[in-house]
């Protein structure tokens, strides 16, 4: 049986569906960035299940999903806030408004194809260090 801790791994097993990830890959994926930070597993699962369908439907990882919630954990938001927060940083990549597109333009975030700098050619979210990257190169 599972552990009372990863209970609710599976859920994020079919969250990220696309990860074809084992329960214990998710347990260790969710273990590892409690570890490397601030936060405890449980605060994880909870900003996995208000940012993870958002992740998810960005083709980002589990393991990009969790490294995220970590970071926001170290700065000093955790649990449903980091989760919320990390969804709507995702959901804010992607211009919605004519304002926004037309700035994003101006950045060089919307190519002159229409391609988004924050995915790659096959439609996947760049990871974080991706991201953060392009943040970094065109707001220079």
């Amino acid at each position: 049986s599972i552990p009372p801790l990863y209970s609710k791994t599976p859920t994020a097993l079919n969250t990220f569906k696309l990860d074809a990830l084992r329960v214990t890959q998710a347990a260790d994926i969710l273990a590892g960035a409690a570890n490397a930070s601030s936060t405890d597993v449980m605060a994880l699962k909870v900003g996995l299940s208000q940012g993870g369908v958002v992740a998810s439907s960005m083709r980002m990882t589990m393991l990009d999903t969790a490294t995220g919630l970590a970071v926001f954990a170290q700065n000093g938001l955790e649990g449903s806030d980091a989760g919320t927060s990390f969804k709507m940083m995702l959901s804010n990549l992607i211009p919605t408004t004519k304002a926004q597109i037309e700035l994003s333009k101006k950045l060089g975030l919307i190519m002159s194809d229409g391609s988004n700098a924050f995915f790659d050619q096959s439609g996947r979210m760049k990871d974080l260090a991706g991201i953060a990257e392009v943040m970094k190169t065109k707001f220079a």
